[in-house]
């Protein structure tokens, strides 16, 4: 198993396994010279990490300067504007993020006027959290420049660069979905 300390590990055949992650024995614990001759700039995680947060950051500077919103805000009031009313569990499992950010999101939304939140007929413990006519605008006015953004990022590769690309993301996707199912 190739796996971090403590975790239950990834079900992934050893001719499967690159010679580096093979070097994790059975019990869990990591040959650290063998893993140390990876450099970290090149693991796939490091990479993806880097180039999340070169995004987050653009899309930071935009959304903060341009709208005074965050990135959790932004989330929220696209997923809302197209599933509403919605319950704040439900926005955290369809984003995969932390409840308490989305949360804290969700209550600034709903002091700017962009979100209303109602007590949830079904579940009183819950809220039910729609967005307004005044954050349906806003998305709209936001929204064009993001998909720019986007297009102009897809537009650094080829035509076979971003197939492979969407592809990849997609498997690598429903890898870590399905792991996570099993543990």
């Amino acid at each position: 198993m190739i796996a971090p300390p403590g975790s239950k590990g990834w079900r992934v055949s050893t001719e499967e396994r690159p010679a580096a992650a093979r070097a994790v024995d059975d019990n869990n614990g990591f040959d650290l010279e063998s893993v140390d001759r990876i450099s970290g700039q090149n693991l796939l995680t490091f990479r993806l990490n880097v180039l999340n947060r070169l995004i987050g950051r653009q899309l930071n500077r935009y959304l903060g300067s341009n709208f005074g919103l965050s990135i959790a805000e932004w989330w929220v009031l696209v997923q809302l504007s197209k599933h509403s009313p919605r319950t704040l569990r439900w926005l955290a499992e369809t984003t995969y993020a932390d409840k308490a950010q989305l949360s804290r999101a969700a209550a600034s939304l709903v002091r700017k006027g962009y979100v209303r939140r109602r007590p949830d007929p079904k579940d009183a413990r819950s809220v039910l959290l729609s967005v307004t006519s005044k954050g349906v605008r806003l998305k709209d006015v936001i929204q064009p420049v993001r998909r720019e953004f986007n297009r102009s990022l897809l537009n650094q590769l080829s035509p076979e660069e971003r197939e492979v690309l969407h592809s990849a993301v997609d498997t690598l996707s429903s890898f870590l979905l399905a792991e996570g199912e099993h543990q």
